[in-house]
């Protein structure tokens, strides 16, 4: 009997070592975000088995823990909120960085009910980690209520704390990739996107727009005579104005639309969702807001704009069509005088 205990033991680490080893490999070797956390489900599912668990992930600003992944039959009623890290055994995990096992949480301070009385589940026994990388804690993955009898113990805290070292550098290492990836897709001196990745959008926007119907438009606009303020005022002044000038498309978009800096003192701005009469609007509100406003600080410098506007599928069917399209547009605006707008018919 005790042989063949010994060798059942044997297989099950042999399992675990090989589970732990893919787990490596699955997780550590994705770079997007998703599939690293559908990976960290899987996994867990696979080695530890537990029918409700939750994955919090920590807020960048306030280091709330939001519920993030939640497995088990509150879901539904618990996704997106936020557990303050002063609050509950999820809170002391990533308050301290420390892994925890409580096996009856009636006979612990730490515990909080209130996401218990809010979903009628009760929960009998805890078992979490901390995903931590370099001391600073990204989300703690906690486990609530083992089937198995006892309920949780010690090998099954030291496999999370693998789960979770492994989770926590692939976190660590997709959200780095997203951040460069960002780095790569702005514009140096707005808060805009680049040109690149304008034809990114519009070829996304476009195969959507086909697939649903919906309308896509773009606004071309440059600021007029924009070289006389170069030259009155010089470059120093000029970038910073450029600047203030893609804070105001930001502002005034509102999230309505995607704002880009195409190039020099030329913007585009993609709308979807839009036809040509709500994207003239948004064009006329821009028009405004740019006659309206006074940049360079005491210079007070005053600008106007020429826009041009064209829509998917009114005037144009493909990406680089429709650019073309509202440049040729924004031109017909110029050669009208200036600080006007121009769609096609």
């Amino acid at each position: 009997m005790a042989a063949r205990t010994t060798q059942q033991e044997i297989r099950r680490l042999e399992d675990e070592v090989r589970t732990l080893v893919g787990i490596g490999k699955t997780i550590t070797g994705n770079l997007d975000i998703d599939a690293v956390l559908r990976a960290v489900v899987d996994r867990t599912t696979r080695l530890l088995r537990p029918r409700n668990w939750t994955l919090f992930l920590r807020h960048p600003e306030t280091g709330d823990l939001i519920f993030t992944i939640i497995v088990g039959r509150v879901s539904r009623m618990l996704q997106g909120k936020h557990l303050p890290v002063s609050e509950g055994i999820a809170g002391w995990i990533a308050r301290t960085g420390s892994p925890l096992l409580v096996r009856d949480v009636s006979r612990d301070r730490r515990f909080s009910s209130r996401f218990d009385d809010l979903t009628g589940f009760r929960t009998r026994s805890i078992l979490g980690a901390p995903l931590k990388v370099r001391g600073e804690v990204l989300g703690v993955l906690e486990l609530v209520n083992s089937d198995q009898d006892p309920e949780f113990n010690d090998r099954e805290l030291r496999l999370l704390e693998a789960i979770c070292d492994f989770a926590a550098i692939a976190l660590a290492n997709a959200r780095n990739h997203s951040r460069i990836l960002e780095l790569t897709r702005r514009d140096h001196l707005t808060v805009l996107y680049n040109s690149r990745h304008l034809h990114d959008v519009m070829r996304a926007e476009l195969r959507e727009a086909r697939r649903t119907g919906r309308p896509v438009s773009v606004i071309f606009y440059d600021l007029d005579s924009f070289k006389a303020v170069v030259d009155r005022h010089g470059h120093w002044t000029a970038a910073s104005i450029l600047t203030e000038v893609g804070a105001l498309t930001a502002r005034t978009l509102g999230g309505r639309g995607i704002g880009f800096r195409y190039g020099g003192d030329e913007f585009t701005v993609v709308l979807p969702g839009s036809g040509p009469r709500r994207a003239r609007r948004v064009a006329g509100e821009l028009r405004q807001a740019l006659r309206s406003g006074r940049f360079g600080g005491r210079l007070g410098v005053r600008l106007t704009a020429s826009i041009g506007v064209a829509a998917f599928p009114d005037h144009a069917r493909t990406p680089a069509a429709l650019i073309q399209r509202a440049d040729k547009a924004l031109y017909r605006a110029k050669a009208q005088g200036k600080d006007t707008i121009f769609v096609p018919e």
